[in-house]
């Protein structure tokens, strides 16, 4: 466990969902919303990346992460052309290829970019979590799809309706997704 250096809060950054739930949850959420072959997805506060590389490798969505600390971007990009080779060399410039981008969740403008957008628990802090949930859900473009795991604001009826989002089940039990209206 650290103290972030933004917060003085702990967090614990080696927590995560684990590789086998994401991909049964993305399923179920493809097959819910007739796939997502060639979707764009942002992961947040995506750390080095695994979910960045799940999303291209197996999943075939173009994957972009979002990630404050530099040291995580620098090494994140690194593993991801380390373990994803190109198909061919225009791909090198190709937004398809997975990256990882710095920038601060809060203030982050191109969420609208992204057709799934992803997030497990970006800020230990609450009150840092909250603002990057209302950042989420104010910048999603209608028709995206907004997956979070720990999240504070997207039980909320109140906050639903501010933003235009209605919840679903992705395996009929307990994975929640939203869509943007």
């Amino acid at each position: 466990m650290e103290k972030t250096e933004r917060t003085n809060a702990k967090a614990y950054h080696c927590i995560h969902l684990d590789s086998q739930r994401f991909l049964d949850q993305f399923t179920a959420i493809a097959g819910a919303v007739n796939g997502l072959r060639n979707k764009k997805f942002l992961d947040v506060g995506c750390g080095l990346g695994q979910k960045v590389y799940m999303a291209r490798k197996f999943l075939e969505m173009s994957a972009t992460g979002l990630e404050l600390r530099p040291a995580y971007v620098k090494t994140g990009n690194q593993l991801l052309k380390r373990y994803l080779s190109y198909k061919n060399e225009t791909e090198k410039e190709d937004s398809f290829f997975p990256r990882i981008v710095r920038g601060n969740a809060i203030t982050y403008k191109k969420y609208q970019d992204y057709d799934v957008i992803y997030f497990y628990r970006p800020a230990p802090d609450p009150v840092i979590q909250e603002k990057i949930e209302h950042a989420i859900a104010k910048g999603a473009k209608a028709g995206a799809i907004i997956v979070g795991h720990l999240v504070q604001c997207f039980h909320n009826p109140e906050f639903l309706k501010q933003y235009n989002l209605t919840a679903h089940n992705a395996d009929g039990k307990t994975e929640r997704y939203w869509i943007k209206g």
